[in-house]
């Protein structure tokens, strides 16, 4: 083999590397406001429980946005997936947050990095056809 061939095959190596697609979903922002009711303040707290409170409202935003099969096996698993809500929700970052004294509730506003992906896996995982599999 030539220095020529060898470089000639592996510049078509290499192209087809760059040019192959990308198989992997880019994660989907979601807008999400959260709340936390509380009675006495500690901004901490309340603050995190708000967070919390936006990560659950973002995941059901973009669930309601899938096809009308994945929402109901999602939606049926809620409380599942929010266990392990870090795993779906991959990024927030907050826009506004605010202490509203009357009604004794501490808000933010959100933008959340959904990853669609770990959605996908998890349906995978929990099918019939993954579950009689592993």
């Amino acid at each position: 083999m030539t220095i020529r061939m060898i470089v000639q095959q592996s510049l078509l190596v290499l192209s087809l590397v760059l040019a192959a697609p990308t198989w992997s979903q880019d994660s989907v922002q979601v807008k999400a406001l959260g709340s936390h009711k509380y009675s006495s303040f500690k901004k901490s707290k309340a603050r995190e429980a708000a967070l919390v409170n936006a990560k659950e409202t973002a995941l059901k935003k973009y669930i309601s946005s899938l096809p009308m099969a994945k929402q109901r096996m999602l939606l049926g698993s809620f409380d599942e997936i929010v266990s392990d809500i870090d795993t779906y929700v991959v990024e927030i970052s907050v826009q506004q947050e605010k202490r509203d004294k009357d009604t004794r509730q501490y808000k933010v506003a959100v933008m959340a990095q959904i990853n669609p992906t770990a959605f996908d896996i998890y349906l995978a995982n929990n099918s019939e056809a993954g579950i009689q599999s592993s």
